[in-house]
């Protein structure tokens, strides 16, 4: 049997029948979990929520460079954002 030339597979039912029977042989395959619309709807969220914590990180150093360009400095406690700080 012949090697095929260069990185092209070599694609045919005999073969993928095989790998198939040695993963199943080798108990090589795991289970399929099909998401729910909870599951959909769960993911969207943790998406849309991750999107609006960078954009209000952005925001946020937006407004520390316009503070520090403009000389505006809080130095009265370490961390910016807190109360005191936004008072």
């Amino acid at each position: 049997m012949s090697k095929p030339m260069g990185k092209k597979k070599v694609k045919t039912a005999k073969r993928d029948a095989a790998l198939i029977a040695r993963y199943l042989a080798h108990r090589d395959y795991s289970s399929v979990h099909i998401p729910t619309e909870q599951n959909e709807q769960v993911k969207e969220y943790i998406r849309m929520r991750q999107d609006h914590k960078l954009a209000l990180k952005k925001i946020k150093q937006q407004i520390l460079a316009f503070c520090l360009r403009y000389n505006y400095r809080y130095d009265t406690t370490k961390s910016h954002w807190t109360q005191a700080h936004l008072t």
